[in-house]
């Protein structure tokens, strides 16, 4: 699926809609749609923020595993302006979320919205580069030190967070009881920390 808005031309990939139908059959559609609002949300705000500091992307693939600009332009940004481009998606998401906390005794809806409003933001923050929090984290390290090294840096945190992570989820799943969410989950960080840098 293909369309523009402004300059921009966005693509919506096969993946992503196939994606989203297996969701729909496993969560329902009332969850999907929720996930699909604050998604939509999210990259807007992404979207917006690169308008207004100028540097319009050409085009915008919307997959399986997140949003992906194919545009380099966005790149010679300076340092300060790009974080505050990577880091407004999921702040937005948190006040969306803060907005909704007064309504949640009004339907389990609002409730779902609420949760996957304030996951997407915390899970965005999380540091890996391919995520909002970790290309935050990396401008920042590009901003204090020389490039090899806030990308040695980088390296190291991202390691150490998803060793970490990967133990967490291990006596989690060991002491407390399996979560077949929390193992889609660890693949999906599994993917991103691998495949995607």
């Amino acid at each position: 699926m293909r369309f523009t808005i402004g300059k921009t031309k966005i693509r919506i990939t096969f993946f992503f809609a196939a994606g989203m139908a297996l969701f729909a059959l496993w969560r329902g559609g009332a969850v999907v749609l929720c996930v699909l609002s604050a998604v939509f949300v999210h990259e807007c705000t992404h979207l917006l923020c690169l308008y207004l500091c100028k540097a319009v992307p050409a085009e915008l693939t919307v997959g399986l595993f997140g949003m992906r600009l194919s545009d380099e332009m966005t790149r010679l940004l300076p340092y300060r302006k790009e974080l505050l481009c990577t880091v407004s998606a999921p702040l937005v998401n948190f006040v969306f979320s803060l907005l909704l906390l007064p309504l949640l005794r009004c339907g389990e809806v609002v409730q779902t919205l609420f949760a996957v409003h304030f996951s997407l933001g915390f899970f965005n923050l999380l540091p890996l580069r391919c995520l909002d929090g970790g290309r935050s984290l990396l401008c920042f390290l590009h901003s204090v030190c020389p490039p090899p090294k806030s990308e040695h840096l980088m390296n190291a945190i991202e390691w150490i967070f998803f060793l970490l992570f990967f133990l967490f989820l291990g006596i989690y799943f060991f002491t407390v009881r399996f979560e077949p969410t929390a193992l889609v989950f660890l693949f999906y960080l599994s993917f991103l920390l691998f495949f995607r840098k």
